[in-house]
């Protein structure tokens, strides 16, 4: 059962933690955390309701603890995915561009930021409000304010 969640789950799982700015090593390093969690779990007969929810709250709360431990040791930031567009005129425009948009995202709410992630992930909004654990109004409402601010502040996404 849990090999067939790491089947399906294990890449969208690292992309996800890497949205959320975790260097690539680390990120598989914690997926494969959440998966031997997944694995106890069932060893220890914990009743999981939705499996995939599970998982991402279970990956973004180690990547959170990651982060904390990583701020008590060391003032290095979050580094961030390089661009791998292959045209440099093209990675230049595609820099710019998420670098705006990355500053636009950046000063948004927390809970609207976590929000638009997941749903960009292609979440439902059932799965991103028990990851988070919020109500799925709280949800859809946070989506939907997020995408307004952003596309008030970059001028219509």
């Amino acid at each position: 059962m849990v090999e067939d969640w790491y089947v399906e789950l294990r890449g969208p799982l690292a992309h996800y933690l890497g949205t959320l700015g975790c260097a690539p090593p680390l990120a598989e390093e914690l997926t494969q955390e959440a998966f031997f969690r997944l694995f106890r779990a069932h060893e220890a007969n914990l009743e999981i309701h939705d499996t995939r929810a599970w998982l991402f709250r279970v990956a973004r709360n180690l990547w959170i603890d990651h982060r904390r431990e990583a701020k008590r040791f060391s003032s290095i930031a979050d580094l961030p995915f390089p661009d791998v567009t292959p045209n440099p005129e093209q990675q230049a425009l595609r820099r710019e561009r998420l670098k705006r948009m990355g500053g636009h995202f950046a000063r948004l709410p927390e809970l609207e930021r976590e929000c638009l992630r997941l749903k960009a992930m292609g979440l439902p909004y059932r799965q991103i409000a028990k990851i988070l654990g919020i109500s799925m109004g709280t949800t859809v409402e946070s989506v939907r304010r997020g995408m307004a601010r952003l596309r008030r502040r970059s001028g219509g996404l």
